[in-house]
C-alpha cells in the first residue's frame, strides 16, 4: 500500500519550529555535488561564502518557518558555481539541513540572481523560507 501522509497546520508548524535549531547559526554555499545528506561531512566541495543567521534565526507560523536577518558575506571566501548550501547551528560544526541553489526560476530551495560567486563579492540572501510540506 502506498503512503499518504498529510499533516495538520498545527504538526506542519510543530515541525517548522525546528528551524530554531539555527539560531546564531550559518548558512553555507558550496560547489559541486550535494552530498547525500546533511549528516555526510563536506569533501571536496568548495565553500563559495558563509552567511550568519539571526537570533532567533527566525519564526514558525502555519507551517513555515521565515529566516529573519540573514548577513551578507562581504567577502566570497572562493570563486566557483553555487550549486547547493548546508545550514549549521551556532557552533558552526553541527548541520541542520542541506538544500539546491539554483537560478531564479529554477524551482531550488534557494534561488539566486547569480550563481556564479566571484572571489571578494558580496554575497547575499534577501530571505529564506521552509515549508513543511502538507
Amino acid at each position: 500500500m502506498a503512503h499518504n501522509v498529510n499533516l495538520s497546520l498545527e504538526y506542519a508548524t510543530a515541525q517548522a519550529a525546528a528551524g530554531a535549531l539555527a539560531n546564531g547559526g550559518f548558512l553555507r554555499f558550496y560547489d559541486g555535488e550535494q552530498p547525500a545528506t546533511a549528516d555526510t561531512p563536506v569533501s571536496r566541495q568548495k565553500l563559495l561564502a558563509e552567511l550568519r543567521l539571526g537570533n532567533p534565526a527566525g519564526k514558525a507560523q502555519a507551517g513555515d518557518f521565515t529566516f529573519g536577518e540573514i548577513s551578507s558575506e562581504k567577502s566570497a571566501r572562493a570563486a566557483g558555481e553555487a550549486s547547493w548550501y548546508r545550514l549549521f547551528k551556532a557552533d558552526g560544526r553541527s548541520p541542520v539541513r542541506d538544500g539546491s541553489i539554483g537560478a531564479v526560476g529554477s524551482g531550488s530551495d534557494i534561488e539566486l540572481d547569480d550563481t556564479n560567486v566571484t572571489l571578494g563579492a558580496e554575497v547575499r540572501c534577501d530571505g529564506l523560507t521552509w515549508r513543511v510540506p502538507r
